[in-house]
């Protein structure tokens, strides 16, 4: 039975502070200005495209939590350094801008009541959700 809350493959999960239909909205809006920004890159010679700057998990992430502040950003961990300071900005403009129009404040207040598990990026900007620093290499298997 298809209610209609996938985006991609995978449907959206439960934890989303907006409603599901304004959660994929936002998805959707998100996933247009990264194709913009790949486009872009493209039209400046450079070989980017839209999973180079955010893949659709991270896309995922940051319209379920809805961050509103860079600082809100960094602590989501699915972007890296790099992608923050050239795209952050103007990813919270788009954020920000969807939750005025659409009289969404109310719901940012839910936030809060999220405790957020910080992920820890890699300095390659990939995230590893089964890194969890343990050593593997001292131990010996017979």
């Amino acid at each position: 039975s298809d209610d209609g809350r996938t985006v991609g493959s995978k449907p959206l999960t439960g934890l989303s502070i907006l409603p599901h239909d304004k959660t994929k909205k936002l998805m959707e809006n998100i996933n247009k200005l990264v194709s913009m920004w790949a486009e872009e890159e493209q039209m400046n010679g450079n070989k980017v495209f839209t999973w180079n700057i955010m893949k659709i998990e991270s896309i995922r992430t940051i319209a379920g939590e809805v961050p509103t502040t860079i600082e809100e950003l960094t602590s989501l961990g699915v972007l890296g350094q790099n992608i923050i300071k050239e795209y952050g900005e103007r990813l919270l403009k788009q954020i920000n801008g969807y939750i005025k129009k659409e009289n969404l404040e109310d719901y940012l207040q839910k936030k809060h009541r999220f405790a957020k598990k910080r992920r820890v990026v890699n300095d390659d900007n990939t995230f590893d959700e089964f890194d969890s620093g343990f050593d593997f290499s001292n131990v010996h298997i017979p």
